[in-house]
């Protein structure tokens, strides 16, 4: 009964252990595609986003921002900051969304260049409606550091889309409003970021008389991003892409899938390994030393013993 329940056990951390190796390896295949065909391109945002529609699966994005876009290109620290329109579907219902992107930064700090200036996007809306760790709040933060592994929280775009955890007010059809966009840069000191005291750029929906290197008060998400209503089957024809600017450009990643299938061998390679000698070796041996006796001729000790 112990040798059953300890078979089952195992084959049991095998089917989880597969899960983990799987998602660790698409994961690996999403970090190689991005290395090559988003990182090298963060200033130029129609190409950073193309590689984005692959990765998320997006259905298309604005080419111009046509939300919002604001330039710093005066001063210690220069930047731009753009807001465009971008779509989704998702279990066949078209979502609208936007995205947050900044870009083309270069930072001056204490007199030298930083050469790996972190990113600090802080966004409070209206009403708790970001979902994080479980949870319903209505602030959330993104902290890019080009130097980290790629993640979806670690890229320097803020997406946001009429969903639930995003801007759908929770047990509502109501959406919540941005009520303010803080952005921030840092560096590394020792092991942690700090981050400057003032913004670098601040929105918010109220007059603020904070101080900030730029910011503009009655801030507003103008509601044209939300074209899925138009498309025909939640997806834009050819002429609605021409006349709304639209870029449906997805890259292959299915290029990469040597990872996923490299990574997925060298584990079923182990786990035959494995499963060989825990339960199939001993039996093969003394089967092999059975057959080995079967085929070894009797000696005649009779004729050695007794021979004159």
């Amino acid at each position: 009964m112990l040798k059953w329940f300890l078979r089952i056990l195992y084959f049991i951390v095998i089917a989880v252990l597969s899960l983990q190796v799987y998602g660790y390896a698409y994961f690996q295949q999403l970090e190689a595609y991005y290395k090559d065909n988003l990182e090298p391109y963060l200033n130029d945002e129609v190409t950073y986003m193309e590689g984005m529609n692959t990765l998320l699966g997006l259905s298309y994005f604005s080419e111009e921002a046509d939300l919002f876009d604001y330039t710093q290109n005066e001063g210690d620290i220069t930047y731009r900051f753009s807001i465009r329109t971008v779509g989704a579907v998702t279990e066949d219902i078209g979502v609208d969304g936007y995205a947050m992107m900044i870009s083309d930064l270069a930072i001056i700090h204490e007199g030298e260049f930083l050469e790996r200036p972190i990113i600090k996007i802080n966004v409070k809306m209206s009403d708790a409606t970001f979902l994080v760790d479980g949870d319903y709040t209505d602030l959330k933060t993104l902290i890019y550091d080009i130097e980290n592994p790629f993640s979806f929280q670690n890229v320097p775009v803020f997406f946001m889309f009429d969903y639930d955890g995003y801007n759908l007010i929770s047990e509502s059809s109501e959406y919540a409003l941005i009520e303010r966009i803080e952005i921030f840069y840092g560096w590394v000191e020792g092991d942690v970021y700090e981050f400057s005291p003032v913004p670098i750029f601040l929105a918010t929906i109220n007059p603020s008389n904070e101080a900030a290197l730029y910011k503009t008060s009655s801030f507003e998400i103008p509601t044209s991003y939300r074209l899925m209503d138009q498309f025909e089957n939640n997806t834009p024809s050819e002429l609605e892409i021409s006349a709304l600017n639209l870029n449906t450009t997805r890259g292959d990643i299915n290029e990469y899938s040597y990872i996923l299938t490299r990574t997925i061998v060298i584990f079923l390679t182990a786990v035959f390994v494995v499963t060989y000698f825990l339960f199939f070796h001993g039996s093969v041996m003394r089967y092999y030393r059975k057959k080995k006796g079967e085929k070894e001729p009797v000696k005649d000790l009779t004729s050695s013993i007794f021979k004159d």
